[in-house]
């Protein structure tokens, strides 16, 4: 089946997974038919002597070794496994994270692991071989090879006494908060086989669905990603809403349903005094019910209260002048009614203020500003799906140019906004004190004219408007304060006595007693997002506490990792850079669940609706609904970069039909021009060995070169050039006939080096016109293309076709939108022709990628042939004249091509 096709069982019988036989199957289902019980089985042989994966559900069933066949506690495991054996773990584990076999001294990190792959790597091997590796340990050791040689070098620790794995009692875990955060992780606990008690001082379940929403609130996040089961893929028998953004209703049915099918109890008006630890794994609780004080023992405790605790309240000078409504736009403190035909000015920029603002205008507001200090980040609803249907993280590069279009409809250009920012490499950080709200009214009501966002402060009232301080007067009948909500850690420390911290999710350094509010979703100083939901972390968090509170040494090592604060590090990350083996694969699954529960095509439908309803709303034809299709450029480039088997929707308006749709299967092609002294074959290869065909999510055609040309043969030059190794691994024939395009290179040579002027001859002529004579032959039988790219001589020859297609001379590019440029160099030949025009640079995407260490004459030719584009970057890498590795840095700088592509 698909498991063969697709080589699954080699691979995990390589990873000490065995294939279940028919007599296995019938067995091991014969057995759970005849318990009768109900639950989720995985049977699975386990080779316990190969198994190199470590996850905390398959560990705690690994047998015990004896001291006579295992490593013992005081010895890593690395110095009971051969220098062989060593190598094929180290090997095994670099390729899963990386994605495709690594050269054992080629760079990891410049073949693709990334920040977060690092850490994966590190407690990975620290985890399989039993021994501490610093955080730094992939920057000290960058190679298999080096990793290698510091691992085989490791002395047998300093014999101590060992620390066994505990074993809990039947006590169960108190969860403290009958919210979406408690009743998820609680349920998550009860699905991994420990038992829990849930108590809330509110009288009904649901948390601040509860205490703060409206009765008009919804989520503003797609709801695969906030729901009881966000990290395990739909069952029979699972809880999933029944709609995207669920009302309040909805939420506070689905919260009271998960609390009556938990199997622990459930006990409101229940307030916690005290938590008192009388023994290692043994708690006494204290707390009041039904005007009683009671105690009750646990093993554990996770406080689960969020961190929206109380609304922050201020009174602005002058309120008493105005003549209107004054709310906080929480708890149903505004009547709907109020809003109808009224000016409305919100304070605040966040989920509430947004919030309130999508309310007011469904109930007929005229107007709706929206007053803010500083004009933060608001994600479109898509781009929220793009977030939680990656299977990873989503780089910020990413979101601005997914949110760019959306900004610049409202007059905004994305840059501006106050919390983005580059760093010291130019990559685009976010950094803001709340999660990104998530809209797509935001901006269509801006686009419409009814809604204004203003960044000042109220200073005065009049008794219909409100008076800002740099002297604007804002008309307003209803004035919501949403402010935010304070956060008062000290109830919940209190709990646990006199002194107590929080350090990372662990109080008191206790692997039994953890804590979460919503730090972990908050983008403080970050490069890439990870989910906006509360509920995800929360749940992916249960298994990491499950695992620590078993193996408290490991916790130890953990606890002290996270608390070396540095400078260059939030706590949030630190948390999140720790606890990465369990939040990557949860991410994965979530991911999964998104496009099962939700796919694109469903969604993008619902949101179009939603717009061309609310268009219609705002007093509009509905015709402003078809706007949001130019919005959705980029977003629809990142879909398809995403799947690229997917088909293509292309739109277009039928003067009598109206708007149609035609779905074209296709991924992105592009036509790739191999340089000098090569040929396809071997570029091909080069491309492969570099990343680029596996990594890219292009599609490369790459022809032959037109003219042959004897191999170089000369040491220096294939160093140079960067053939020398390819001649060692028996790649580059230096007694073989290869191709050029004759493009002028030796011309470009003579004039840098020597100042020699060029003398275009009659056969150099000619040989041009067969060059692009091939060039549209090439493109007529394997195009279209939507981009092209070449290396050295090839960018040379695709550039002068480009700029000769611009004036007018059809070679078959008129599709192409983009450019990749690979240590290029313009032709002094073909600009003395006149195929170029002096100061009219090219319209055209184009990325420039250089070597710091290639030759003079290529690095005094890069300047130049940057300038001949109007939309050009570029990439520098520590290499020579080579084929620059796909490296995550790189990475960024094509995914920003692609869709400054989408837009153009």
């Amino acid at each position: 089946g698909m498991a063969a096709r697709h080589d699954a069982v080699r691979r995990a019988e390589a990873g000490g997974f065995g294939s279940i036989s028919d007599a296995l199957g019938t067995a091991v289902l014969s057995q759970l038919l005849a318990g009768g019980k109900r639950g989720t089985v995985c049977a699975t042989p386990i080779d316990w002597d190969r198994l190199q994966w470590e996850m905390p559900l398959v560990s705690r069933l690994r047998p015990k070794r004896s001291a006579s066949t295992g490593p013992t506690h005081s010895e890593p495991a690395s110095t009971h496994v051969s220098a062989e054996e060593l190598l094929a773990i180290v090997r095994q584990a670099a390729t899963e994270l990386v994605g495709r076999p690594i050269a054992d001294d080629a760079s990891l990190l410049e073949s693709g692991l990334d920040s977060l792959g690092s850490v994966s790597l590190r407690n990975r091997l620290a985890s399989r071989l039993g021994v501490e590796l610093s955080s730094a340990f992939v920057l000290e050791c960058p190679s298999v090879s080096a990793m290698v040689r510091y691992l085989s070098s490791l002395s047998p620790r300093a014999a101590s006494r060992p620390v066994p794995a505990v074993s809990h009692s039947q006590l169960p875990v108190l969860v403290i908060g009958a919210g979406i955060g408690g009743l998820s992780f609680a349920r998550q606990l009860e699905k991994a086989g420990t038992s829990v008690v849930v108590m809330d001082a509110a009288a009904r379940v649901g948390g601040v669905w509860q205490s703060l929403a409206n009765a008009s609130s919804k989520l503003q996040i797609d709801s695969p990603a906030y729901d009881f089961d966000s990290t395990a893929m739909p069952l029979p028998g699972d809880h999933s809403w029944k709609t995207s953004f669920p009302s309040q209703a909805e939420i506070l049915t689905g919260c009271q349903s998960m609390a009556a099918d938990l199997m622990g109890p459930v006990y409101l008006e229940a307030r916690v005094q005290s938590v008192r630890k009388v023994d290692p794994s043994e708690y006494e609780v204290t707390y009041s019910r039904a005007g009683r004080t009671q105690r009750m023992r646990v093993s554990g405790v996770a406080a689960m209260t969020g961190g929206l605790h109380r609304p922050r309240r201020h009174t602005f000078p002058g309120e008493e002048a105005f003549g209107g409504h004054i709310g906080l736009g929480v708890a149903n403190d505004t009547p709907l009614e109020r809003f109808r035909g009224a000016s409305v000015v919100i304070v605040g920029h966040g989920a509430f203020a947004v919030e309130n603002m999508r309310t007011a205008l469904e109930n007929g507001a005229r107007h709706v500003t929206l007053l803010c200090r500083q004009q933060h980040m608001v994600l479109s609803t898509f781009c929220n799906w793009l977030l939680n249907s990656s299977k990873g993280v989503m780089p910020v590069s990413d979101v601005v140019d997914v949110m760019r279009p959306f900004y610049a409809a409202c007059g905004v250009e994305v840059q501006d906004l106050h919390s983005l920012a580059r760093d010291a490499a130019g990559e685009w950080t976010l950094d803001q004190a709340t999660v990104p709200p998530g809209s797509d009214l935001y901006f269509l009501a801006q686009m419409m004219g009814k809604l204004r966002i203003v960044v000042g402060e109220a200073a005065g009232f009049t008794s219909n408007s409100v008076l800002t301080q740099d002297g604007q007067e804002l008309a307003a009948e209803v004035f919501l304060k949403c402010l935010g909500s304070h956060t008062d850690d000290s109830v919940l420390l209190g709990l646990f006595g006199e002194g107590s911290r929080v350090q990372g999710l662990w109080i008191n350094g206790d692997p039994n007693l953890i804590t979460y509010n919503d730090g972990a979703q908050v983008p403080r100083k970050v490069k890439s997002l990870m989910c906006a939901s509360y509920a995800f972390f929360v749940q992916a968090f249960a298994p990491a506490y499950l695992h620590f509170r078993a193996h408290p040494d490991e916790h130890a090592r953990a606890l002290a990792r996270l608390t070396s604060a540095t400078p260059t590090s939030t706590d949030a990350e630190r948390v999140l850079l720790e606890l990465w083996d369990f939040l990557e694969p949860t991410k994965r699954v979530l991911a999964e669940r998104t496009l099962e529960l939700l796919p694109f095509d469903r969604f993008q439908v619902e949101r179009e609706n939603e717009w061309e309803r609310y268009s219609r709303m705002l007093g509009g034809t509905g015709e402003e609904g078809l706007a949001l299709w130019q919005l959705l450029r980029p977003t629809l480039s990142l879909v398809h970069r995403r799947n690229p088997q997917a088909p293509v929707e292309m739109r277009s308006r039928h003067p009598v039909l109206g708007s149609l749709s035609v779905f074209v299967p296709r991924s992105q092609r592009v036509l790739f021009l191999p340089g000098q002294g090569t040929n396809a074959r071997l570029a091909r290869t080069l491309l492969e060995r570099t990343g680029w065909i596996d990594r890219s999510r292009l599609d490369f055609v790459v022809p032959d070169a037109p003219y042959e040309m004897p191999a170089f043969t000369n040491e220096l030059q294939l160093e140079q050039v960067g053939l020398s190794n390819l001649v060692s691994a028996g790649l580059y024939d230096k007694t073989a006939r290869y191709r050029e395009w004759r493009a002028g290179f030796e011309a470009l040579y003579q004039q840098h080096h020597h100042g020699k002027a060029i003398n275009v001859t009659d056969v150099e002529r000619e040989q041009w016109r067969v060059t692009l004579a091939y060039l549209r032959e090439i493109v007529e039988r394997y195009g279209p293309f939507d981009g092209i790219a070449g290396f050295c001589e090839g960018a040379a020859v695709a550039s002068v076709a480009l700029h000769l297609q611009a004036r007018g001379e059809d070679h078959g590019l008129g599709s192409v939108r983009f450019f990749i440029a690979m240590a290029p160099w313009r032709s002094p030949m073909h600009q003395q022709e006149g195929m170029f025009r002096p100061g009219q640079p090219l319209k055209l995407p184009m990325l420039q990628i250089v070597g710091d260490n290639d030759m003079d004459v290529f690095l005094g030719a890069a300047p130049h042939f940057y300038a001949d584009f109007a939309g050009a970057s570029e990439f520098r890498h520590p290499g020579q004249h080579v084929y620059p590795p796909l490296t995550p840095g790189l990475e960024v700088k094509l995914r920003q091509l692609i869709n400054a592509s989408a837009v153009a």
